[in-house]
């Protein structure tokens, strides 16, 4: 089966957006978006927005690389 890639980050400026993320907690994945503003060297985080999604189906886990 082949690995399917989640959404990669774009980046702009001092500006990232990330709309295809995915964290682990209690055993589930979950899917999460956010946008990120940094300071022009990129040293600090100047606004930070996240929004977690839902989980993601155990059945999707391998095709997106994700681990039991």
């Amino acid at each position: 089966m082949g690995s399917k890639q989640l959404p990669e980050t774009k980046v702009s400026g001092d500006t990232m957006e990330g709309v295809g993320g995915a964290f682990r907690s209690g055993g589930k994945w979950y899917r999460f978006s956010f946008t990120c503003r940094t300071s022009p060297d990129r040293m600090k985080v100047m606004f930070l927005s996240y929004k977690v999604g839902t989980p993601i189906p155990e059945g999707k886990w391998e095709e997106y690389g994700l681990w039991r």
